[in-house]
C-alpha cells in the first residue's frame, strides 16, 4: 500500500472522499484501530453482518467474531501477522465475502489502522453450488447412458460377454470410452479386436460420429499417404481433378480405427507419429495442414515390443499407440462363450438366408472342445457353412467338419516332426507348467518322480514353440488343460 494511500486512510473516517470512492468499489469498508476497536464501516453493514454502522463502531472485533458476526476476522489476522491478509469470510445473515485486509503503520513502525476491503460473492458462490449439482446431475445421467449403450451393445449381440475374462475387458471398455486417450488393442487374429473398437467408439461421447476403419496391411504402400491424408487437385499423375480428404479426416469427430498398424511401413509410421501429436494432416500437394479432431484406436495380432526391438517398428510411435493396453483373449481361453456365439451365429444366418435351423447340444458340446486357431471368426465361418449345407433342421455332430468332429491333427507332407520332437517338446511343456505351480526344480522333480539335474536339464533345453503352434493350430487338444491334468494326475498320487 503506497505512503499517499496510508496517510489518506489515517484520516478516516473524517476524509469522505476517499470513503465514498472505496465504498464505490467494494460492498463493506471496514476500519478498525490498532487494538481492533471498529472505527468505521460502511452503509451496508446491515445488509451483510446483520448489525448497522452505529451498533458495530466501538465494539472490537474479537468480540464481533466470538458472536460469529462475520467469521474468521481478518483484521485480527493482519494484528497477529503485521501483514496485507486475503480470506473467505462467513457472516450472520449467511453471506459469504471475500475480504482484503491491509495494516495501516505510523512513523514508528506500529499498526495505527486495519483496513478490510470486502466484496459479497454469495451469489457466485450459490451460482458454484449449482453449477457443481449441475456437474453431479450431468454425470450421472452421462454414466446411465453409457450403462444403456453397454446394454445395447450386448442386446445387439455386438460383443458376446460370458466369461470373467470378457467381463473385465468390458468394464475396462467403458472406462477407457469415457476419456479420448489411445488405445492399442492387441490380440490374435479372428478374436474380435474391430468388435471391441467399435464398443468404445459406441459407448463414448464420440458415438454420433463417424467411426473409419483402416486395414494398414490392405493398402499399397504408394497409396497409404494419399488414402489417409487425402491429396489437392493436380497433385499427381491420375488423381481426382477436384482433389480427396483422406480417411483421417473423413474420421473427424469420431473414431479412427488403425487395424493391422504393426504392418505400416517405417518411412510412413514417422508420418502417421507427427500426425498424430500435432492432429493435423497435410494433404499431398498442399501447404496448408488440416486440424483433425480423432480419437485413435490401434489394433495388431503381432508383438509390437518385439518388433521395436527388432526395429522394424517406431519405439516413439508405439509409445503414441500403447496409452492403454487392451489385449483380447483367444477364444480358446473362454470356451464358456463360444455356445453363446453358436447360438448368435446361428440366429444371424438363419435371418440371412431365410433358413430355421437349429443345433443339438451334442454339437456344441464338441465344437467347445475345439481349439479354434482362427478364433471367434473361425467359429462364424464354420456356423455358417453349416446353416447352408446342412439338409435337416437340427445340426447335429455328423454335420461338423471333419478335423472339428474327430479332432485329427493334419501333417503337412513338407513337415520334418520326428517322433522323438514332439516327446521332448511335451516333456519340456509339462515340466515347465510345474515349475510355474511350484517356483522349484527340486518339488517338481519330487512330483513328477525324476531327478532335479532332469528338471534343470530339460528347462535349460528350451520349449520347442514351433511344436506347441502346430498341435494348437491343428488339434482339438487344450495343451493348458492337458498339462494341467497330469500335474494334478501327479500330485494326486504323491499324496
Amino acid at each position: 500500500m503506497d505512503f499517499k494511500f496510508q496517510n489518506s486512510l489515517k484520516k478516516l473516517p473524517e476524509d469522505v472522499d476517499v470513503t465514498t470512492f472505496l465504498e464505490h468499489n467494494y460492498d463493506v469498508l471496514y476500519v478498525s484501530n490498532g487494538n481492533g476497536d471498529t472505527l468505521m464501516v460502511s452503509s451496508a453493514s446491515k445488509e451483510l453482518f446483520g448489525y448497522s454502522e452505529s451498533e458495530l463502531v466501538g465494539v472490537n472485533v474479537r468480540e464481533l467474531e466470538r458472536k460469529r458476526v462475520f467469521f474468521p476476522s481478518a483484521t485480527l489476522r493482519v494484528l497477529e501477522h503485521r501483514s496485507p491478509v486475503t480470506l473467505f469470510q462467513e457472516t450472520k445473515p449467511g453471506k459469504r465475502l471475500f475480504v482484503f485486509s491491509s495494516p495501516v503503520f505510523d512513523e514508528t513502525g506500529k499498526i495505527v489502522r486495519v483496513v478490510n476491503f470486502s466484496k459479497d460473492i454469495t451469489e457466485v458462490t450459490e451460482l458454484e453450488k449449482q453449477l457443481e449439482k449441475a456437474r453431479t446431475v450431468v454425470e450421472k445421467y452421462r454414466q446411465e447412458l453409457a450403462r444403456v449403450r453397454c446394454e445395447q451393445l450386448l442386446k445387439e449381440r455386438m460383443m458376446v460377454i460370458g466369461s470373467s475374462k470378457m467381463e473385465g475387458l468390458m468394464k475396462l471398455v467403458q472406462k477407457v470410452a469415457q476419456v479420448d486417450t489411445t488405445v492399442l488393442i492387441t490380440g490374435e487374429s479372428g478374436v474380435g479386436k474391430e468388435v471391441v473398437a467399435k464398443a468404445i467408439h459406441k459407448l463414448s461421447k464420440r458415438s454420433g460420429g463417424p467411426f473409419v476403419a483402416i486395414n494398414c496391411g490392405a493398402i499399397p504402400q504408394t497409396l497409404l499417404e494419399s488414402e489417409l491424408f487425402g491429396y489437392e487437385k493436380g497433385a499427381f499423375t491420375g488423381a481426382n481433378k477436384e482433389g480427396k480428404a483422406g480417411l483421417m479426416e473423413a474420421a473427424h469427430g469420431g473414431t479412427l480405427f488403425l487395424d493391422e498398424v504393426a504392418d505400416l511401413p517405417l518411412e510412413f509410421q514417422v508420418k502417421l507419429l507427427r500426425v498424430l501429436q500435432e492432429r493435423k494432416v497435410l494433404r499431398i500437394g498442399s501447404t496448408a495442414p488440416r486440424r483433425v479432431d480423432v480419437r485413435v484406436i490401434a489394433a495388431t495380432n503381432k508383438d509390437l515390443s518385439e518388433l521395436v526391438t527388432r526395429g522394424q517398428f517406431r519405439q516413439d510411435l508405439y509409445y503414441r499407440l500403447n496409452v492403454v493396453p487392451i489385449e483380447v483373449p483367444p477364444l480358446r481361453e473362454r470356451i464358456e462363450e463360444i455356445p453363446l456365439f453358436v447360438d448368435f451365429f446361428l440366429n444371424k444366418f438363419n435371418q440371412k438366408y431365410g433358413i430355421v435351423k437349429r443345433i443339438s447340444e451334442a454339437a456344441v458340446e464338441v465344437l467347445s472342445s475345439y481349439t479354434w486357431p482362427g478364433n471367434v471368426r473361425e467359429l462364424e465361418n464354420i456356423i455358417e457353412r453349416l446353416v447352408v449345407t446342412t439338409d435337416k433342421d437340427i445340426i447335429d455332430i455328423g454335420d461338423l467338419p471333419e478335423t472339428i468332429r474327430k479332432g485329427t491333427v493334419k501333417v503337412s507332407t513338407g513337415s520334418t516332426l520326428s517322433l522323438k520332437e514332439l516327446i521332448n517338446s511335451i516333456e519340456y511343456e509339462i515340466i515347465y507348467e510345474a515349475y510355474k505351480r511350484y517356483k522349484n526344480t527340486y518339488a517338481v522333480a519330487e512330483i513328477l518322480g525324476v531327478s532335479q539335474p532332469t528338471v534343470a536339464r530339460k528347462l535349460k533345453a528350451g520349449p520347442s514353440i514351433a511344436v506347441k503352434k502346430f498341435f494348437l493350430k491343428n488339434s482339438i487338444i487344450n495343451f493348458d488343460n492337458l498339462f494341467n491334468s497330469i500335474l494334478n494326475f501327479f500330485h494326486d498320487i504323491k499324496r
